[in-house]
């Protein structure tokens, strides 16, 4: 499975969200400058190949953080001739080559592995399709930068007509909350039951019925509930006007939705690491093997590394209770990517 990136939701208290934000920016930022100074890490980056983002707005990227550079507008250009004539794709995959691609530096999406493998680039179009059809939500989560109160949402009808989807094999739809967006509903529905296209997506499993369970897991190749915790109390502290027991109850629709068709979906149970939820990350993984999930992923914030980074013991006893938890779940994946940069796994 691809790693899975987290589009966290908008605080509703601006003064905490605003403190958060600068702070994990300036820690990456901090991460970019140092990279960029010294050039001595390798900033190989698959996605200048083989993926496209396209924001809200129209606006293309490579990436889901939406850098290096803009590429262009779907509203103005199909993506075709963005890919193959886009000046600041090809500046972006030339620093890429040369140990200058500032962002890889403070990346968390791409493993130190795929930083270091070489890419030969030249797809004259992208495979996979990055979609963040609109920022609105029904659930604010505390480490997200997002304005879930816009109205701007993609229209349907510049994709179906701007995007050769001959050449799409994929499509991640991210959010805001898709399932709370009706043309995002509807576009999923064309894009993996008319094009047969599988279209992946990460949820928030608030609004997850029997009926869209039946839909997700018939036209996903994996399907990422971002829980962000192991207990009720830290999950609704995160992931506000949410509820814990609901979206547990939810995983579970969408694994019996999966049993009962025989689909080979993967269910992933995703957790964004923060420092207010660091203690339960070792216990995610039974929570997450008892609901039913395939996979459990993780990431993280600026704010998690940074504190992890400064603390050793704590590091430590993560890293002792993971692999103990790792040992006593085994019918479920532990994805660990993102743990290693961290220091939070013990190689045998």
């Amino acid at each position: 499975m691809r790693a899975i990136a987290g589009i966290e939701n908008r605080s509703s208290r601006p003064r905490t969200m605003r403190s958060i934000i600068s702070t994990d920016r300036f820690h990456t930022a901090s991460r970019m400058l140092r990279g960029l100074i010294s050039g001595d890490s390798a900033t190989w980056c698959p996605m200048l190949n083989d993926s496209a983002f396209v924001a809200s707005n129209g606006d293309i990227f490579s990436c889901c953080h939406s850098l290096p550079f803009k590429l262009g507008n779907i509203y103005r250009s199909s993506l075709t001739e963005i890919w193959r004539d886009g000046a600041a794709l090809k500046l972006s995959r030339f620093l890429s080559a040369h140990h200058r691609l500032y962002c890889c530096y403070g990346c968390n999406l791409l493993s130190e592995e795929q930083k270091r493998t070489p890419v030969v680039f030249g797809n004259d179009h992208p495979r996979m399709l990055w979609l963040l059809f609109g920022e609105f939500c029904n659930i604010s989560c505390i480490m997200c930068e997002q304005n879930h109160r816009s109205k701007t949402i993609l229209d349907d009808a510049v994709l179906k007509r701007n995007i050769d989807w001959e050449h799409i094999e994929e499509v991640e739809f991210q959010g805001g909350e898709l399932l709370a967006i009706r043309s995002a509903r509807e576009f999923y529905r064309w894009v993996t039951a008319d094009r047969k296209i599988k279209g992946n997506l990460i949820t928030n499993g608030m609004l997850i019925n029997d009926e869209w369970a039946g839909y997700l897991v018939a036209g996903a190749r994996w399907i990422a509930v971002s829980v962000n915790a192991a207990s009720m109390e830290t999950h609704q502290k995160i992931n506000r006007n949410s509820n814990f027991e609901r979206v547990i109850d939810n995983i579970k629709r969408l694994v019996s939705a999966k049993r009962a068709s025989g689909s080979a979906v993967t269910i992933a149970y995703k957790f964004t690491i923060v420092p207010e939820n660091m203690r339960e990350i070792a216990d995610a993984i039974g929570t997450a093997e008892a609901a039913g999930c395939d996979a459990i992923v993780y990431g993280y914030s600026g704010r998690a590394a940074h504190a992890l980074r400064g603390d050793a013991p704590l590091r430590e006893t993560i890293r002792r209770d993971l692999a103990e938890a790792k040992r006593a779940h085994g019918t479920i994946l532990v994805d660990d990517t993102r743990l290693r940069p961290l220091g939070l796994v013990q190689d045998s």
